[in-house]
């Protein structure tokens, strides 16, 4: 299973991030939404993450923001990310919130509100 989530979508300015992961090991029991966690957590985590998950990242620039849409934007963020997991087209992927930006890349994408909260591997 691959879950994906944005990073930085609620910043006016600046570029977003788009990261999927996938587990390699058993997750960490303290994994939660980064956004209920401190700086010293987050931190802890990550030295964690880094040993027991596999990630693609999405980096979508300003600029394309601006040229695009948000919502293309977005979509394009996805599409790099599970590309540079890679991610099989046979994996299920699970994306935080209400709109799948993959569906025919990935037939086994699904998404979920709040999945960030709910599926530890969003949460990576």
């Amino acid at each position: 299973m691959v879950g994906v989530d944005e990073v930085g979508r609620g910043c006016w300015a600046g570029s977003l991030l788009v990261v999927a992961a996938r587990a390699k090991a058993v997750l960490p029991n303290e994994l939660k939404d980064s956004k209920l966690m401190t700086a010293k957590q987050r931190k802890h985590i990550l030295n964690k993450l880094s040993i027991c998950c596999e990630f693609g990242e999405g980096w979508i620039s300003p600029e394309e923001i601006d040229s695009f849409g948000l919502a293309c934007a977005l979509r394009l963020g996805v599409e790099r990310a599970l590309i540079n997991l890679p991610a099989t087209t046979d994996e299920v992927i699970i994306m935080d919130g209400k709109v799948n930006y993959v569906p025919r890349m990935y037939t086994n994408s699904k998404t979920l509100v709040g999945a960030d909260k709910l599926v530890p591997i969003v949460s990576a």
